[in-house]
């Protein structure tokens, strides 16, 4: 199992939430190796599948998939674990950084694929207790290459899944544990929103 790291500013119930997401997904789909970033606050979804800029204005998005090009300086840590085998995983000094500062139009070239085609890419944000939310976004093996979602936590009590894109909440609530992870009060981090 893979376990968030968390701040003074992070919402206990958001790390909890998106850490489950994140180890379903683990149990679903096999990867030799997890990077894990957290970001210092909430993105939105447009940074799903986004690949940079170009003429310094037009955001491009392309059909084969990159890193996205977040600014290092608002990366709070990045952690590699490698696949031990059973669902288990160890935390290893990462072989390169996910994020790192260059060149606008390298980041279009920073194709997933090249750089690991068994790994999965998770991107958490910080800051969740003061926002009121926090979001995941996951970049992982799948058949025939990578998928790509996203979903924003929305707190409350209970948290609830709010917007979310390239994933269905069927899915997101398979890795919930097929929809039956409980909070506190008994009622599905899935139902509402």
């Amino acid at each position: 199992m893979i376990e968030l790291l968390g701040q003074d500013d992070d919402s206990e119930a958001f790390i909890g939430t998106a850490q489950e997401l994140l180890n379903g997904l683990l149990q679903d789909r096999v990867a030799e190796d997890v990077y894990v970033v957290k970001i210092d606050n909430w993105f939105s979804a447009r940074w799903l599948r986004f690949s940079g800029k170009t003429l310094g204005a037009v955001g491009w998005r392309k059909p084969r998939l990159t890193l996205p090009p977040f600014v290092p300086s608002r990366v709070v840590h990045e952690t590699h674990y490698e696949a031990l085998g059973d669902l288990r995983y160890k935390m290893r000094r990462p072989r390169w950084s996910v994020q790192r500062y260059q060149l606008s139009v390298d980041n279009l070239t920073r194709y997933v694929d090249e750089f690991h085609d068994r790994a999965a890419f998770f991107w958490y944000s910080g800051n969740s207790e003061d926002n009121g939310r926090g979001c995941l976004m996951a970049y992982h093996p799948a058949p025939g290459g990578y998928t790509s979602w996203y979903a924003e936590i929305l707190l409350g009590d209970p948290p609830k899944i709010g917007r979310f894109r390239g994933t269905s909440r069927q899915a997101l609530a398979r890795y919930l544990s097929v929809g039956q992870t409980k909070t506190a009060q008994g009622e599905s981090v899935l139902s509402g929103a």
